[in-house]
């Protein structure tokens, strides 16, 4: 009798097991997420840009997911510190990283890079472009493309374009300009664009390659005067401003942008549940609003064309690095 029980006791057993593995089987991977508090890694101080589109985002995403989205600065070493942060965490979907183009930079101008871009991560989703812009002071002689390459060849080098870096993306356009237009420019880094704004106030530096919140406020004041945007199509707020196409200077827009991107070994059900969730948010009235005050503009994109975008910039990153003699140690 007691062996007949321990025979029908471990049937049972098998049995509820296996109905287990059924229930759980039938449910994909992101249909059981999120069961806890999802982390947003941003690389960047409070109050910057990136953190102001995670928290948006971040507010939207937990209420679209009923959980808590906890946003967690890790400031450092030109992003590196929250980038290896978020490297070092488990591929489950609940730690993300916000990424922009300094998560790409690392990889093009260092000879050891503290991580692989693409090796230790999986692309979300694109969240949001910033517009850029060329900007002179009202005093200048500079009112045009055309000007301003005249002036600048006839200067010989001595022509002192500013920006963020170096080693950033405004760099590497500013020498992709140089290597386009075959003039020869003075490049002169500053630790963020409203240092750089207020070094051309000053009548420090003829050009500054700055986002467009930086100079908006000074351009609709008469300060600073915008002679080219550095966008693919005319901005509503600079209508009257044209791009860099339109100046001849084809296939140098490097936008400044932001995007997801998840460890290493999260699952593919599990990333296109995230991007299918942040498309939404991008959508949310609460979140346009906040975007469009910071001038940030959100953009959608599936998995496989942001994985697409983060590969094409970061391949012609490294080509004008490469070209330019663009490196940091």
């Amino acid at each position: 009798m007691r062996q007949m029980f321990a025979v029908l006791r471990k049937s049972a057993l098998l049995l509820i097991g296996s109905l287990v593995a059924i229930s759980c089987g039938a449910q994909p991977a992101s249909a059981l997420w999120p069961v806890k508090p999802i982390r947003i890694l941003v690389p960047y101080p409070p109050g910057g840009s990136a953190d102001l589109l995670a928290r948006a985002v971040g507010r939207e995403l937990s209420t679209q997911v009923a959980q808590p989205v906890i946003i967690e600065n890790r400031p450092g070493a030109g992003t590196v510190v929250g980038t290896l942060a978020a490297a070092k965490a488990p591929g489950d979907g609940y730690t993300l990283l916000v990424i922009a183009n300094s998560f790409l930079m690392h990889s093009s101008i260092r000879s050891s890079p503290p991580y692989d871009a693409h090796g230790d991560f999986v692309p979300v989703s694109m969240l949001a472009t910033v517009p850029q812009v060329i900007v002179v002071r009202r005093e200048s002689p500079i009112d045009t493309v055309t000007k301003w390459m005249d002036i600048a060849r006839q200067r010989g080098g001595a022509m002192t374009i500013a920006s963020v870096g170096p080693g950033t993306t405004q760099q590497i356009l500013i020498e992709s300009l140089k290597i386009a237009t075959g003039v020869p420019m003075t490049y002169v880094p500053f630790p963020g664009s409203a240092p750089a704004v207020t070094a051309l106030l000053g009548g420090h530096v003829d050009v500054v390659l700055t986002t467009l919140p930086e100079a908006l406020q000074h351009i609709q004041a008469g300060s600073l005067r915008a002679i080219v945007v550095v966008s693919p199509k005319r901005l509503d707020s600079l209508p009257n401003v044209p791009t860099l196409p339109e100046v001849g200077w084809r296939d140098l827009e490097f936008d400044v942008w932001f995007g997801l991107a998840a460890p290493r070994g999260t699952s593919d059900a599990v990333v296109r549940r995230l991007n299918s969730e942040v498309t939404r948010t991008l959508r949310a009235t609460s979140v346009d609003q906040v975007l469009s005050g910071a001038g940030l503009v959100p953009v959608e994109s599936s998995v496989e064309s942001f994985s697409e975008f983060v590969r094409s910039i970061d391949a012609r990153m490294t080509s004008v690095a490469r070209r330019a003699g663009v490196k940091v140690e």
